[in-house]
């Protein structure tokens, strides 16, 4: 099942790691600005938009 792991730029190293331990070949991770909890309800969802072509390009990709 495709899926489009999402994380800000502090855990994206934690994301990789993980990623790299539970698959062979690299497994790309959406990674967007951090701190998020500081944002307002209208600049995460300018986040999610800025965000939208790589998470559907990952949900879109081949998986193996």
């Amino acid at each position: 099942m495709p899926a489009a792991p999402v994380v800000t730029g502090e855990f994206l190293q934690a994301g990789e790691f993980q990623a790299k331990a539970l698959f062979s070949e690299p497994y790309p991770i959406v990674s967007t600005v951090h701190p998020v909890a500081h944002m307002e309800r209208a600049e995460i969802d300018r986040l999610a938009l800025d965000a939208l072509d790589a998470i559907a390009g990952r949900l879109a990709a081949k998986s193996s």
